[in-house]
């Protein structure tokens, strides 16, 4: 899935592809500290653990299939609630 350049660290130019995010969109979360952070390990290379974008990627997945969910109980209190008055 990644390029790795050593066991665990995800070269920071693949980190936008397997994210679905654009670059300027991941520069914006990770300024408001929601996606991980990037570390720097020379004058010119850049690397994010891989393990914290597979993290990242996997909640991504659980908030989707949770909302649905959500989304059906939310209607469901809300009739509920109405029927009830």
């Amino acid at each position: 899935m990644f390029t790795t350049i050593s066991q665990g660290f995800i070269l920071w130019p693949e980190v936008v592809h397997p994210t679905g995010v654009s670059r300027a969109t991941v520069y914006q979360k990770m300024v408001d500290k929601t996606f991980p952070r990037q570390i720097s390990i020379g004058s010119n290379l850049v690397v994010v653990l891989e393990k914290d974008i597979k993290n990242w990627i996997q909640e991504k997945a659980n908030q989707i299939k949770v909302l649905p969910l959500l989304s059906l109980l939310m209607n469901v209190s809300y009739s509920v609630i109405v029927m009830l008055g």
